[in-house]
Parts: C-alpha cells; structure tokens; sequence
C-alpha cells in the first residue's frame, strides 16, 4: 500500500532525520578519507600532506549526491525514511533532480550561513525552510 501524506514535518522530525543523515555523511565521509590516505600511502600523522580543497570539493559533492539522489529517487534520504519524512513538490508529487539540486544547494547555503535559512521554519506557518520555499518543495509526515 502506498504511503501517503499525513501532515506537514514538524521541526523535531526535521532535526533528528537531518542529525540522522549528517551522521551517516560523517562516517562515510570518514572512510573515504580513510581509504584516500591509505592508497596515498600517508599516515593520519602526516595529513597535512594531502592537498585540503579538492578532497573537501570531493566530499561535499559526495554528500550532495547522497541527498539529491535520495530525494529524487523517492522523496527521502536515509534519515527522513527513519522518521517518517518525505520531500515533495508543491502539488504533493515527487521531486525533479533541479528541484533536489536546488534545495540541496541551498541548504549547503544556509548551513554555512549559520543555519539562518534552516531557522525559518520555526517562524513560518507551514514549517517550510528558505531551502524548500526557494525550490517549490515542502516536507511531509506520512504513513
């Protein structure tokens, strides 16, 4: 039976599928560089060797690929399948790829920001963040 669309998320949900995902990102993030210093062949003492911008640019374009596929492919990442949660359009449909590309790279913003456009939705009525407003996205409970 198909799952359907109960209620907009609520900002605990949020935070914990967004705890839950950044953990997993952490651990992978975490065995990628694991595995880079081990094919360099540099131990974690001598890490200042491997050249810092494009193994960052590596990661965050892992790390975008993990949420925008995930949320194409059937509107949650690993986190938000943990607690429910599902991204959709404004018509309550799937997600486009320029509609995940854009909410993720404008969450990547706000993060860096300080999490102002995260914050948003504790003021805004339907509990949208300035991500999903800017890509026409809102996230939903469902069951």
């Amino acid at each position: 039976m198909p799952r359907r669309i109960v209620q907009s998320a609520g900002v605990l949900h949020r935070a914990a599928a967004s705890v839950l995902d950044l953990s997993l990102l952490g651990v992978l993030d975490g065995l990628v560089l694991g595995l880079t210093l081990r094919i360099a062949r540099v131990d974690i003492d001598t890490i200042g060797v491997i050249p810092l911008p494009p193994l960052v640019a590596f990661l965050a374009l892992l790390n975008a690929a993990y949420i925008i596929a995930l949320t194409v492919a059937g509107g949650q990442t690993f986190g938000k399948m943990v607690f429910g949660l599902r991204v959709v359009d404004a018509a309550g449909q799937s997600v486009t790829f320029a509609q995940a590309l854009a909410r993720t790279c404008w969450g990547f913003l706000s993060v860096i920001l300080g999490g102002i456009g995260i914050w948003w939705m504790l003021f805004d009525g339907k509990r949208r963040t300035v991500p999903d407003l800017l890509a026409g996205t809102r996230v939903f409970r469902v069951r």
